[in-house]
């Protein structure tokens, strides 16, 4: 676990600091200091996600898992990535974004199928929801940027099914991205992406 010395607050997080107001800036601007790296950078990232999906193996496991029909929460559902794979189907989508411009975008899917998006940080909007009331919960690659980890797990707990499955990705730095399904409250199953 880490956890970050002097973290802004969560209010800068959802504004000035808002992934769709500083990621495009900053990828220029690196961009242009390392041009050589980000040609060899670009080039072996499109060859792995050539080989390797590992965003889309949590819409994989949740079809194969839950019938159409479920309610699935996207926790840090950014701009709808995983969302999208259920676009043609009957699942009842929600999702939580801290990012007012990424969750405007989101909602128009999950209205579409009669879910919602709360605009708020994980801590706040998960308590915001039914208990018991999810199928299936996707922290995918979430837990990194939080630094309440221990706290948000329990009130994922709380608005899970009993049968219910949350599917969690983190960044490990000496693992690199470690995936996990937890099921009934027990760990499952885990895999390295």
């Amino acid at each position: 676990m880490i956890y970050l010395r002097n973290s802004p607050e969560q209010m800068l997080l959802m504004s000035d600091l808002a992934w769709e107001t500083s990621e495009a800036q900053e990828r220029a601007k690196r961009r242009k200091n390392r041009e050589v790296y980000y040609f060899f950078s670009d080039a072996v990232k499109s060859i792995r996600s050539f080989f390797r999906r590992g965003r889309q193996k949590a819409a994989e496991i949740t079809k194969r898992l839950r019938p159409e029909g479920s309610r699935i929460l996207d926790v840090g559902c950014a701009s709808a990535g995983q969302l999208l794979s259920f676009r043609n189907g009957l699942w009842q989508l929600h999702g939580i974004e801290s990012s007012p411009g990424l969750a405007k975008k989101v909602s128009v899917l999950c209205e579409a199928h009669g879910g919602h998006v709360i605009v708020s940080t994980a801590l706040k909007g998960l308590p915001q929801f039914e208990p018991d009331y999810f199928d299936v919960i996707w922290m995918i690659s979430f837990l990194e940027h939080d630094t309440f980890v221990p706290s948000i797990l329990r009130e994922v707990y709380k608005v899970l099914k009993p049968d219910g499955f949350a599917l969690l990705s983190y960044l490990m730095p000496s693992a690199g991205m470690r995936t996990c399904a937890v099921l009934a409250g027990l760990v499952c199953a885990t895999w390295t992406m």
